[in-house]
């Protein structure tokens, strides 16, 4: 069986990273080159990188010795409808199973206003006033700036991703430097909100792109600070399979995840006390946990006011989507921390997990640099709710 996945979306590296687990080979078809540095390698996972039409991926595909038994899987983007139409078609010219991974939809209720193209959605914000926050990608950008009038493209600015590719295309449309915001996500509540009062804006442009997409955290910024949100709908109601669905039809067995669970110490609670290794676990995380004070300077995709076992559990259990979480606790992780009593509950609940404890600046190493002294003989002692 050979398989080929299309991927342009978290859920295709997801998927490929769950098979590389099985020890399954695949193809992963990458557009760019920043597509291919996401991309996990390994001895099953090789990788295509280039944009293709559709003759492209049937060279591909004829090469690979793709049958009718092999599964052609379109990870890629919800409104790439262009790009699916080609790999349907490819894959219908070999006679290949052909399977779309979905995205699930959002479960935001909040009111903004919602159009059927970018096109539509530019003329209309033509009729406004005040700074626009255009967060629906590179690839969208022309077809926006030829709608809109060069004072509204002069009070626009673009979040991209900060690749030569993103920065051509902004130069490309005559945006000034100061209007270009490149950055990475995920992007938190509060990473939104930040950006949207450093540059004062009040239209936020965004595509209905998900829980993944980082959709829901957008809106709740924008909600929160009396922002108006203008949503470039889907094209397209589809019909298809999440990845754990996929992972079932391609090998008949269910993905068993191997959850890695990060207890994370912070110190006094500064993010200038965390340690490195302690910032990757966040920024690798699919959620982060923690005491509201903490995690209101924390970025993350998704983010949990709640640090006791008893509320995180339920959570890890309805959403199979985190599969890497850390779990953020001020003090000293090792020294009469929360982290005792949670990795007991955690290893009781999913004896599987993989859970870890990396522990922050503490206190007490903290006080002794700053007097200047060290505490070899000190006799370390907590009498903190005791």
């Amino acid at each position: 069986m050979r398989i080929i996945i299309f991927s342009g979306t978290t859920e295709g590296r997801e998927l490929s990273s769950m098979l590389d687990i099985r020890g399954i080979d695949h193809l992963v078809c990458v557009a760019t080159e920043y597509g291919n540095e996401m991309t996990q390698k390994s001895e099953y996972a090789r990788i295509h990188v280039g944009r293709l039409d559709c003759d492209q991926m049937i060279a591909v595909m004829e090469s690979e010795g793709i049958k009718a038994e092999d599964f052609i899987i379109d990870a890629t983007h919800p409104y790439a409808t262009d790009v699916t139409a080609n790999i349907k078609m490819a894959a219908d010219h070999m006679g290949a199973r052909y399977v779309r991974v979905i995205r699930k939809e959002s479960d935001v209720t909040s009111d903004h206003e919602t159009y059927e193209s970018i096109e539509r959605c530019a003329r209309a914000l033509d009729k406004t006033k005040g700074n626009i926050l255009l967060t629906t990608g590179s690839k969208e950008l022309d077809t926006y700036c030829s709608n809109v009038s060069l004072n509204t493209k002069e009070r626009t600015y673009v979040r991209v991703l900060p690749v030569i590719e993103s920065l051509d295309i902004c130069a490309t449309e005559q945006i000034s430097p100061k209007n270009i915001i490149a950055m990475q996500g995920p992007f938190s509540k509060e990473m939104n909100m930040a950006v949207m009062k450093q540059f004062d804006i009040r239209h936020l442009v965004t595509k209905e792109s998900g829980s993944i997409g980082g959709f829901e955290q957008k809106l709740e910024a924008a909600c929160e600070l009396g922002v108006t949100c203008h949503v470039i709908r889907r094209p397209q109601k589809e019909d298809g399979k999440d990845i754990y669905d996929v992972y079932r039809l391609v090998t008949g067995s269910e993905y068993e995840a191997k959850r890695i669970i990060t207890l994370a110490g912070c110190g006094m609670g500064s993010d200038k006390c965390l340690t490195h290794e302690v910032r990757e676990a966040i920024k690798e995380a699919d959620a982060v946990f923690g005491a509201k004070r903490i995690i209101d300077g924390i970025s993350a995709g998704k983010k949990f006011d709640m640090y006791l076992a008893k509320d995180i559990i339920p959570v890890l259990e309805s959403d199979r989507s985190i599969q890497k979480a850390v779990i953020v606790f001020s003090g000293d992780s090792g020294f009469y921390s929360g982290t005792k009593a949670m990795s007991a509950a955690l290893k009781k609940w999913d004896s599987k997990a993989d859970i870890r404890i990396l522990p922050g600046i503490s206190s007490v190493s903290y006080l002794s640099s700053l007097v200047g002294t060290s505490y070899d003989d000190g006799a370390i002692i907590s009498i903190h709710g005791r």
